[in-house]
């Protein structure tokens, strides 16, 4: 059973108010003899005693608890951003409280009023669509916010992320110098504007290049359905000889193509010219090289504390910034 401060002071014949002061080292402010003190501070340590620290947090109004929301801890571009932010704020004695949204804007805002409960000094968010009104709810009562990844039109809190649109155009022109004339684009169907940005780089590069592009090169992958429309996808793409190249915007879509590749009894690293965003592990186990951008997480998860700290410290930051890595 947990000790509290009471069970301390109940043993002592002392009050719960004097046990406080000494174990937050305030006996001489509180008036409090040496050889009570050392008695308080004996008996906790016997009784393995812990601080409540959201209690503490709610006393100095301030709890060194920052609250971080991913789309999906198991995917190993986000675990890897949380472990580098989580780093970097235990250099601040910050702590990290870390929940998954799973992509729906339901969840996120349960993980933010969850969090809120706990008390923590500020967000750093992983946005999922149509997440807008709960993000901007924190900016209006000036809760420290950050995005990471991915970012809205309209800027009401500091983001960090990538130049989307350059990477994409990029990753388009390596394929097209590698002698690709028809280049299909996987990405998932989203309003979300990094991978709006991502298209906007593939078609740029293609009219660079003076090469043909139609709405049939696009296919979009629904986030409910990944592998079921990738399928699909790669179905109609085997039915379309001219097809020499393939652009993928995540990681995750680019290894559940290969399976489905696969299973269909085709090997893409003969078949076609892949790029894909992301680095993942599991490219290293493959028989063939996938060529790919691995985004600077480490610096992302920096950058996020970073700002998050500044305006926990100095104030809700009135005009947000942008940091492109």
């Amino acid at each position: 059973m947990k000790v509290s401060l009471k069970d301390i002071a109940s043993k002592l014949g002392v009050s719960p108010a004097v046990v406080s002061l000494v174990l937050n080292g305030k006996e001489k402010e509180g008036r409090i003899n040496a050889v009570t003190a050392e008695k308080i501070r004996a008996l906790a340590k016997e009784l393995n005693y812990t601080p409540n620290r959201f209690a503490t947090g709610l006393r100095k109004g301030k709890s060194n608890i920052i609250g971080l929301i991913v789309a999906d801890i198991s995917n190993p571009f986000f675990a890897k951003l949380a472990r580098y932010i989580e780093d970097e704020a235990e250099r601040y004695n910050y702590k990290i409280i870390i929940g998954s949204s799973d992509e729906n804007t339901g969840k996120l805002e349960s993980l933010v009023d969850i969090m809120n409960t706990y008390h923590v000094d500020g967000f750093i968010v992983v946005p999922t669509e149509d997440s807008q009104s709960k993000l901007q709810q924190l900016s209006s009562e000036k809760t420290p916010l950050v995005l990471v990844d991915r970012y809205f039109a309209e800027t009401y809190s500091d983001t960090v992320l990538i130049d989307n649109e350059a990477t994409a155009l990029r990753a388009t022109d390596y394929l097209i110098k590698k002698g690709c004339k028809r280049i299909a684009l996987f990405t998932y169907l989203s309003e979300m504007l990094h991978f709006l940005d991502r298209l906007h780089g593939y078609r740029q590069a293609l009219e660079n290049a003076s090469l043909n592009h139609e709405n049939d090169d696009l296919y979009f992958i629904r986030y409910t359905n990944i592998s079921e429309d990738i399928r699909e996808g790669i179905e109609k793409l085997m039915k379309r000889p001219d097809y020499d190249g393939i652009l993928f915007t995540t990681d995750t879509l680019a290894l559940t193509a290969i399976r489905q590749f696969r299973k269909a009894g085709i090997d893409p690293g003969l078949q076609y010219k892949i790029f894909s965003f992301d680095a993942n592990d599991s490219f290293d186990f493959l028989n063939f090289d996938i060529p790919h951008f691995a985004q600077p997480l480490q610096e992302m998860g920096k950058a996020a504390v970073t700002c998050l700290i500044g305006q926990i410290e100095n104030g809700f930051s009135e005009r947000p910034k942008k940091i492109i890595l």
